[in-house]
């Protein structure tokens, strides 16, 4: 079993929708997927793929995975929190349990060929211990062609070359729009996907696709699937800017918050 992890330190790039629509993309091309949803207090891979049931166990410590409707293999913590209800467990906590989901043995897959990770949108210790994810073949980095993207879009290089975690590129969701009775394409936010993908050039990371905010993707699908099961992996060097930010800002909270530091330690 292979693993792809779709992630991104922004919420709301359409991490979600790449996770699912390269998977179904992988089993249109006959591959055997399952997925795994990471994304600990926002989960909603179930409901993009239209899982209801909630999770099953064989009664000895171990998960048996829920089924799409096309059959692939499916866990989430959204199988086991109420939809409603906002989950207030502590970070630990979810680390923890992120952690025993990825340990061998834990959930009974049967044999998939890819398992398709999403993740937590944050930098934080949750999407850390997602990283650590078995067979990891790399990440696919998800972003929009905003301003704000832009900047997240550097942050998530640096978590990936601070982690050591391979990029298998990066993906532009909603990279433009397709008017359904027209077809004219318009851009959809203050950058142009040009800006994303000279970015991306000076990192030496290439982009898988571009995505546009459309009502049938499965061929857009289909093209950036072949496209991710192509890529070499990156791994960046460990000289690549930015770097030690978190040294920094814990330096400025010193300065006027003599605690920040003390509690550190």
């Amino acid at each position: 079993m292979k693993s792809l992890i779709c992630c991104a330190v922004k919420g709301g790039v359409g991490k979600t929708t790449t996770t699912a629509g390269i998977g179904k993309a992988l089993c249109r091309q006959g591959k055997k997927v399952a997925y795994l949803d990471l994304d600990y207090f926002g989960p909603t891979l179930n409901l993009e793929l239209k899982v209801t049931e909630p999770l099953d166990g064989d009664g000895h410590g171990h998960i048996i995975p829920s089924h799409a409707p096309d059959g692939s293999q499916f866990v989430s913590f959204g199988q086991v929190y109420i939809r409603d209800q906002a989950v207030t467990v502590n970070e630990d906590s979810a680390v923890y349990e992120i952690s025993q989901l990825l340990e061998d043995g834990s959930i009974l897959w049967d044999s998939p060929d890819y398992l398709m990770i999403d993740t937590a949108p944050t930098s934080s210790g949750t999407i850390q211990a997602s990283l650590k994810a078995p067979g990891l073949l790399g990440a696919v980095i998800v972003t929009q062609p905003s301003d704000l993207s832009e900047a997240d879009l550097l942050r998530s290089f640096s978590l990936m070359k601070d982690k050591r975690v391979p990029i298998l590129g990066v993906v532009i969701n909603q990279g433009y729009y397709i008017c359904p009775k027209c077809g004219t394409e318009s851009a959809l936010y203050d950058l142009k996907s040009s800006d994303i993908t000279e970015i991306c050039e000076k990192w030496d990371i290439p982009v898988l696709g571009m995505i546009p905010h459309s009502a049938n993707l499965d061929d857009y699908f289909d093209t950036l699937a072949q496209n991710v099961l192509a890529a070499v992996p990156v791994i960046l060097p460990e000289d690549k800017k930015p770097s030690k930010s978190v040294r920094r800002v814990l330096g400025w909270l010193g300065k006027i918050l003599p605690s920040a530091t003390t509690n550190q330690k």
